[in-house]
């Protein structure tokens, strides 16, 4: 993945009296804290390098949303469209630069993957990621190096459910 120092960041605006990006994708002014300037790379991240569509991206969902009694929220759930349905394929989650990505933080992430049915995970700060595919035949998310783009993720995913109905 390429360095997320290099990515450039959505406008800046200020409400009341605090600086606010304008996020691409909930349309509104976010107010910034290290957490979100993460968040906000990674959106520049995932739409400009990895080639997914704004309108295939969810940004800070409620796990209900998916119809999961929880009160938790995934920070980037990348979709894929199929009969008129969102189905997520992927949770990016974001921590701010000084949280270490240890074993806490990839559960936390992992468990929502679980939950949503997410094929692909990653978690990122400032100068670390961690990134998963999920083998069916193995029953278990295995380590990958970045996440591929989107149209990858989609051909991954569409092989899996060919499998899984034969």
């Amino acid at each position: 993945m390429d360095n997320l120092q290099n990515l450039h960041l959505p406008p800046v605006y200020t409400r009341n009296n605090k600086k606010c990006y304008l996020d691409p994708i909930r349309k509104k002014l976010i107010y910034i804290t290290p957490e979100e300037t993460i968040r906000q790379k990674m959106i520049t991240y995932l739409i400009e390098k990895l080639n997914v569509p704004m309108d295939m991206l969810i940004v800070e969902q409620n796990l209900s949303h998916y119809g999961i009694k929880s009160r938790k929220r995934a920070d980037i759930v990348i979709h894929k469209l199929e009969n008129n349905q969102m189905i997520p394929i992927a949770v990016v989650e974001c921590k701010a630069p000084n949280v270490y990505l240890d074993d806490k933080a990839r559960d936390q992430m992992l468990g929502y993957c679980d939950l949503i049915g997410a094929d692909y995970a990653m978690i990122v700060n400032d100068n670390s990621q961690m990134c998963f595919h999920y083998e069916e035949r193995y029953n278990n998310y295995t380590a990958i190096d970045e996440l591929p783009e989107y149209k990858k993720m989609l051909k991954v995913f569409l092989r899996n459910m060919i499998q899984e109905n034969y």
